[in-house]
């Protein structure tokens, strides 16, 4: 499995409806989900975004979206 692959795994969940993103650094679906399109974007060409290791961090932006969401576990 690669980054890009994993990406867009947590990319489907990010899309799933009924997010709940209180929590979360991102208002909503649309905002989460243009950061990971723009992330994969800049891999693709061979870029290593700084930022991303951030939103993997233990109480990072992703686990605190999906313990909220009921994907934690995912």
């Amino acid at each position: 499995m690669t980054l890009l692959d994993v990406l867009a795994r947590v990319r489907e969940f990010i899309a799933l409806p009924g997010n709940d993103f209180a929590w979360s650094v991102w208002h909503d679906a649309a905002g989460a989900l243009a950061e990971f399109d723009a992330l994969a974007a800049e891999i693709r060409l061979g870029g290593r975004p700084p930022g991303m290791r951030l939103l993997f961090l233990p109480t990072g932006p992703l686990q605190e979206l999906s313990i909220s969401s009921g994907w934690a576990v995912e």
